[in-house]
């Protein structure tokens, strides 16, 4: 079934000057995600603003924008531990990105961010973070259960 373009990311809506780009990748509630080739485009096209990939949910299905992060000083990346590693109460986020962005969180990072990292929360993210086999399972029980709600309401014609 194809799907509905109004709903991927469009390249072309992106030619216009601008000071930064802040992308979901993959989106929600979709998962469509642009492509690796589409995210280098974007940066190639933008080189003097800065690129933001939000990817909460690439481990669920996309490819992850930080290997470009060597080669592209304007790509900060952010990705969370909440969603496949269950740890959405803790609220724990990092962003990778070359040292001057980095330094740019770090100025700003007191004024809007009211969810310090407590030593409990550091914690639960090293262990989280470790614990790789189930990262995995856990992974793929949520996959397989999008799959099966994505089968069941095709079988009702949504």
């Amino acid at each position: 079934m194809p799907v509905d373009d109004r709903f991927e990311v469009r390249l072309a809506d992106y030619d216009r000057p601008c000071g930064a780009i802040i992308i979901p990748n993959p989106n929600a509630p979709t998962g469509i995600g642009l492509p690796f080739a589409g995210i280098e485009a974007l940066l190639a096209a933008h080189p003097d603003a800065v690129v933001v990939m939000d990817e909460a949910y690439i481990d669920f299905g996309g490819e992850s924008a930080i290997p470009l992060i060597s080669t592209h000083p304007n790509l900060l990346v952010i990705q969370t531990l909440s969603k496949s590693r269950s740890l959405a109460g803790l609220r724990i986020d990092f962003a990778p990105g070359q040292r001057p962005l980095i330094e740019a969180l770090e100025r700003v990072k007191d004024s809007f961010n009211s969810y310090p990292l407590d030593r409990l929360a550091q914690l639960a993210a090293t262990a989280a973070i470790k614990d790789e086999a189930w990262f995995q399972t856990c992974r793929r029980k949520i996959i397989a259960s999008r799959e099966s709600l994505v089968s069941e309401l095709e079988t009702l014609n949504f």
